[in-house]
């Protein structure tokens, strides 16, 4: 029965090494006697039950444990943690469908048949009692209480770890024998057995609640502060627009051999438009992107998002008039509003900082904008900060566009075949359709500054990070590269992020010396945690404690900061050494 719920408990490694294609033998090893330690209290407490009942009643209910564990990995191919059951939970069904797309295949579906199967034979394996020698007794004795010490040292230095918080040492040594996590997810780590792996999800869940309620206690703070008026709140508009999935590479704007982008390359043209070039994402996924994006912290100086205050509110108690138009997140398609929903349209922001947010959202962000143009319709007024949160080109690419409508611009054959990979004419029309996504994209940017055309107004664009489609690897998923060399690659597809700055031509005549300061920083390396304090200096927000000129990338004060993704890993001293490598 030991053995039995040993290697039940112990599956999940596995699982990872089934679809990596890599056996982490270390990492399997360790799993291994966690799971020994853990199954001696079930074996006890079916020796003291003393029926066979109890056995296959302790048994049945460990293999649904690890099925509950072990389905999530099968089927999209990464482990059950905190972050996987965040996008679960606040998942709409346009993103469900989505998945179920991409990732419900045959061969997912076999391996969750092959799982039950290996599940249904430990079952069985429990209930048998087999008769040993007593020298192979006393060997099989030594063995199991080797492993068993062994398992017992790992997993106190695991809770250990867990308990000192996101990044303690122990997690970064035990990050390089993980292929899965690598350096670029540490805390993915206590996914080795099921037990582990989850007490730390709970652990973090917890965490992620008691960082929601931190933050809101945050705002409180801050709107109890007194906040003059921002000059420019009188004189023009501000309009922040987050874009999804927006491969820097995969624009025309940066060089990309296909015209993706021809309206906003229009812009830059005609001197509209400024495309910034050095530009980073903190986070590969919208959770950890968009939650330091809003706030007013630097993760390169060790700031937590939930200790900061929100960029939008200093900017609504400074006088501007903020909107929040979201295209991603409404508060009623989702499960639960976990994170990201739970700050975007926390109550308090609802109540204290925004004049109106939309309340639904659409299939494709031109059907949404078009929507906010009916519901409401812009009066040519200025004083007003607009968000806009896209959907942009988040997966499956082919639903981020309407077909038949003029935007199957480009097919396979459009997609040079310059890697091996690209052999395969299904990998090339996915690209193509990243690229049609990416066409439309621009088609829906376009008609948001187009909304406010003969008024003096700005726009902030970015991504809230990249995304892989067959850039890198034979693969159209974020990923984690198990191997370092990939790493600089791994971060300019996935990190790099375009980023651009444009106004009419009523800003450039009202306000020239802005116009001057967004050109002339193009070239500036900025990091999107910092992107608020740029937001406040264009609308004159800065007379609060809140602003940074050192972290405004337009101002003459601006001081790179390092530059941290993932949390760990700087950005700049890894492209570096990667560059000066090849």
């Amino acid at each position: 029965m030991w053995l039995a719920l040993t290697l039940m408990l112990s599956s999940l490694p596995l699982i990872a090494a089934v679809q990596s294609g890599t056996l982490c033998k270390m990492l399997t090893l360790l799993t291994f006697c966690c799971s020994a330690a853990y199954s001696w209290p079930l074996v006890l407490a079916a020796a003291l039950a003393g029926s066979p009942r109890a056995t296959r009643l302790i048994a049945s209910t460990v293999a649904l444990w690890s099925l509950a564990c072990g389905l999530f990995p099968i089927l999209s191919g990464q482990m059950m943690t905190d972050g996987t059951i965040v996008m679960v939970v606040e998942t709409d069904s346009r993103e469900a469908a989505s998945f179920v797309s991409k990732y419900i295949t045959g061969w997912r579906i076999a391996g969750v048949a092959a799982y039950l199967v290996f599940l249904g034979a430990c079952i069985y394996a429990a209930g048998l009692r087999v008769r040993l020698s007593r020298r192979v007794t006393a060997a099989a004795a030594v063995a199991a209480a080797i492993v068993t010490a062994t398992g017992t040292c790992r997993i106190i230095r695991l809770y250990v770890g867990l308990m000192c918080g996101p990044q303690p040492s122990t997690e970064l040594w035990l990050a390089k024998a993980d292929p899965l996590t690598h350096l670029a997810n540490i805390s993915s780590v206590f996914d080795g057995d099921v037990v582990t792996a989850t007490v730390a999800t709970a652990y973090r869940l917890h965490q992620i609640s008691a960082n929601l309620s931190r933050w809101e206690e945050t705002q409180r703070g801050a709107l109890r502060q007194t906040y003059g008026r921002a000059g420019s709140a009188d004189s023009i508009n501000v309009v922040v627009i987050i874009g999804e999935s927006f491969i820097k590479r995969h624009s025309n704007l940066y060089g990309y051999r296909l015209n993706t982008n021809p309206k906003l390359s229009a812009m830059a043209d005609s001197g509209l438009l400024t495309p910034f070039t050095d530009y980073i994402t903190v986070g590969n996924y919208t959770n950890d992107a968009i939650r330091n994006v809003y706030n007013l912290n630097s993760v390169g100086e060790g700031e937590r998002w939930q200790d900061a205050v929100a960029f939008p509110l200093v900017a609504a108690r400074s006088g501007w008039r903020v909107h929040l138009y979201d295209n991603q997140v409404d508060g009623v398609n989702h499960l639960f509003d976990v994170e990201l929903a739970g700050m975007l349209l926390n109550p308090l922001m609802k109540r204290d900082v925004y004049e109106w947010t939309t309340d639904s959202i659409d299939r494709y962000d031109g059907d949404f904008i078009a929507r906010v143009n009916r519901r409401f319709p812009f009066d040519g007024s200025v004083g007003n900060m607009d968000i806009y949160h896209l959907y942009g080109q988040h997966f499956e690419p082919r639903e981020r566009y309407p077909a038949g409508q003029g935007y199957d611009v480009w097919t396979a054959d459009s997609i040079a075949v310059d890697k091996p990979w690209l052999k395969d004419e299904w990998r090339r029309r996915t690209i193509a359709e990243y690229d049609n996504a990416t066409r439309y994209n621009d088609t829906v940017v376009a008609a948001i500054i187009d909304r406010y055309r003969g008024t003096p107004t700005v726009f902030v664009y970015f991504s809230d990070h990249g995304e892989e489609i067959y850039d890198l690897a034979a693969t159209d998923e974020r990923i984690i590269i198990p191997d370092e060399k990939y790493l600089p690659d791994w971060l300019r597809t996935e990190f790099e992020i375009p980023l651009f700055i444009a106004f009419t031509p009523e800003y450039a005549t009202l306000r020239p010396t802005s116009v001057l300061a967004i050109t002339t920083s193009a070239s500036r390396p900025g990091s999107s945690d910092n992107i608020g304090h740029t937001i406040l200096g264009l609308g004159g927000a800065t007379a609060t404690p809140h602003y940074r000129a050192t972290r405004d990338i337009l101002s003459p004060q601006y001081r790179t900061p390092p530059r941290l993704t993932t949390g760990s890993i700087n950005y700049d001293t890894v492209v570096r050494a990667g560059m000066e490598g090849e």
